[in-house]
């Protein structure tokens, strides 16, 4: 990733004076996003170039997943996760543990237990299949998205 930004300040600041930037580059979408003419971002590029090259083994790039890992991290014991916690992109799979969590509660949490065997119930009266997953699962997707 390093070398992408490096790469990409090299073609920035290689720009000849005058010669008329594409609209799909980089350099014009920079441009137009900091309200700075090409030679400005041209000076600016070749500065942040050369600072980055005099201080490379500080320069650090991560992605915000890698940075919101570490705050987490950080923080785990605050908010009481075990300490090898894992974190999980793939929504589908989760909205399906969580469900299978809230299933698994029920028979132990009366309050749930009623709530599930209702909703079952009504499914059943409309003639639907009472296998509630399916249902809950949508509806979490829903929520999500």
């Amino acid at each position: 990733m390093k070398e992408r930004v490096l790469d990409q300040l090299r073609v920035i600041t290689d720009w000849l004076p005058g010669v008329p930037v594409p609209e799909n580059s980089m350099m014009h979408q920079l441009a137009v996003e900091l309200k700075m003419e090409p030679a400005q971002l041209i000076k600016n590029a070749a500065r942040a170039q050369e600072l980055i090259l005099h201080e490379y083994g500080n320069f650090s790039l991560g992605t915000i997943d890698s940075f919101m890992h570490r705050v987490i991290r950080t923080f785990a014991h605050d908010l009481q996760l075990p300490v090898n916690f894992e974190v999980e992109l793939e929504t589908d799979l989760l909205l399906r543990k969580a469900i299978d969590l809230v299933l698994t509660g029920a028979g132990s949490d009366d309050t749930l237990t009623r709530l599930l065997m209702g909703f079952i119930e009504q499914k059943a009266e409309e003639e639907k299949s009472w296998q509630i997953e399916t249902d809950h699962f949508r509806t979490s997707q829903k929520m999500i998205f």
